[in-house]
């Protein structure tokens, strides 16, 4: 065999070639796993003037079984890649645009898939290479740079899988596709880079559709492995695969969105939470790419936001303030849509009172009065209730799900008593009219409950609810950019009201600065 898993013999010495091992994460995977578990010399064969990948950041260990050339994947010519591939007994060749940037313009992308896939199987025939295995991707619509190049990226896979199977039985080549799902884990310089700069945008708190899409995902010591499985399965039983693709996954398919929103959280950012369609987000990227949005960004770089104040970063390790301001409990889980069970039963409940107290058309104390009476009805039968019908057991509730605990009412009194301090405090100023700020507050209050009663109990009410359930939510989604309005604003305000106060009577300049 070509090569083998740790603890096997080798009976003789073989090479086998590794295309984009310096730049690939699942070809250097592969590498580390051939250096590992067999005696094989490598060949590590990379493009001319290849960009870094930064996420491989480690260099490659150095060992007397590794050798490296170049090739230039603008030169189709086969012939001057098949003296390097001469004496090789196997050929394990990645797909450029997995696990690694791809190139930035179309054309050279086509290079390096399409025509270095072509190069290199004819490569192999004329050195007389026995075995090729291409690693590609399980299913186009996975690849997170399709949208960069429409469908085209899509073509030249399919390009690439097509060159390799049917090289398969020309001049004594054996060939296999693995198809893999999405490639993920250490090195990767794809996937978990471009979740990392959609959160650093503000992108991550979204979800395209509805979430609930599976996927296969495949972890890159996995994609080693099968590569080295198929290798030599085209050595000893070549009907099993030759010719043929294979799909290689993590053997079961997973919720897509929770997969991101499990890397996510584990880096630090937030989980996506906010639901989009997916055709507007599939018009969004439309419109970005063909109207020109990316490049005027880009060419307008040196305007980007650098003030703190309108940064949207945001340490999502912290609770946010809206959870805070909520006391971290019960009530923040359930007005933050956190259980959406118990949140969609208090809304249920809450609109029921609603249409109990104030649509019915009754007194409030006629309602209450027959809501008591319902109440007393439905704990009377629950009491008389047997312990179990027709052998299935039947949970009462105790007692004490009706007691009220001392520390609750205690906590109770408190606060009502530190709410009517607090207002008896901001009655002794503005008795005393000496802050103006206290005034201004209080007057705006007024007025705005002035306002909401003159609207119909029933728009009020409505309009409580919704905005109960919903701003606490929004603003925890979008806390940076409300934030950002407040600060905004408030600065706006305080430069409008110094404009008004210079404006004023000598006289009335002096009383406010002494209040």
């Amino acid at each position: 065999m070509a090569t083998s898993e740790p603890g096997s013999t080798r009976s003789n010495q073989t090479t086998v070639t590794v295309f984009f091992a310096r730049t690939n994460f699942l070809a250097r995977s592969l590498l580390s796993r051939l250096l590992l578990s067999s005696s094989s010399t490598v060949r590590l064969a990379d493009p001319t003037r290849t960009e870094p990948n930064p996420s491989l950041s480690d260099p490659i260990p150095p060992s007397s079984r590794t050798l490296s050339f170049s090739f230039s994947p603008s030169d189709p010519s086969p012939q001057t890649l098949a003296p390097s591939l001469a004496g090789s007994s196997a050929v394990f060749l990645f797909d450029p645009s997995l696990g690694s940037p791809s190139p930035a313009d179309s054309f050279h992308l086509y290079n390096l898939t399409v025509l270095t896939t072509k190069r290199v199987a004819a490569a192999c025939r004329l050195a007389g290479v026995p075995r090729l295995v291409f690693t590609g991707l399980a299913y186009a619509d996975s690849g997170f740079d399709d949208w960069m190049f429409g469908g085209l990226l899509d073509d030249f896979r399919a390009q690439a899988e097509r060159i390799v199977l049917r090289s398969n039985g020309m001049d004594g080549l054996s060939t296999c596709v693995l198809r893999v799902g999405i490639p993920f884990g250490p090195g990767d310089g794809v996937f978990v880079p471009f979740l990392v700069r959609c959160a650093k945008l503000g992108l991550a708190k979204f979800v395209i559709g509805n979430g609930e899409n599976m996927c296969d995902i495949t972890y890159v010591e996995n994609v080693a492995h099968a590569n080295i499985c198929a290798e030599q399965s085209l050595e000893s039983d070549k009907t099993s695969v030759a010719g043929q693709p294979i799909f290689i996954t993590n053997h079961e398919p997973v919720k897509l969105w929770e997969f991101i929103s499990n890397i996510l959280d584990g880096l630090g950012y937030q989980r996506p939470g906010i639901h989009l369609p997916v055709k507007f987000v599939v018009h969004g990227a439309l419109l970005f790419k063909w109207d020109g949005v990316r490049e005027t960004v880009e060419a307008f770089s040196q305007l980007a936001a650098k003030d703190p104040i309108y940064s949207t970063q945001r340490d999502f390790t912290r609770p946010s303030k809206s959870d805070t301001f909520l006391g971290n409990g019960r009530v923040a889980d359930i007005l933050l849509w956190r259980d959406e069970k118990k949140t969609f039963f208090c809304v249920m409940v809450l609109f029921f009172l609603r249409y109990w107290f104030i649509l019915s058309g009754r007194t409030f104390i006629s309602s209450f009065a027959k809501l008591l009476l319902v109440v007393t009805a439905i704990l009377f039968g629950h009491g008389h209730l047997p312990s179990s019908i027709f052998g299935h057991p039947l949970k009462k509730l105790p007692s004490s799900h009706f007691e009220v605990s001392e520390p609750v009412m205690t906590d109770l009194f408190l606060t009502v008593a530190s709410a009517w301090n607090k207002g008896v405090c901001v009655l002794k100023l503005l008795a005393q009219g000496d802050d103006w700020n206290v005034l201004f507050k209080a007057v705006s209050c007024i007025y705005l409950l002035k306002l909401m009663l003159a609207l119909p109990v029933s728009v009020l009410s409505a309009g409580g609810l919704i905005c109960l359930f919903t701003l606490f939510i929004l603003y925890e989604q979008f806390e940076p950019e409300v934030d950002q309005v407040i600060t905004v604003s408030a600065v706006r305000g305080k430069k409008l009201a110094g404009k008004v106060v210079d404006k004023l009577p000598s006289s009335l300049v002096i009383f406010f600065h002494r209040s």
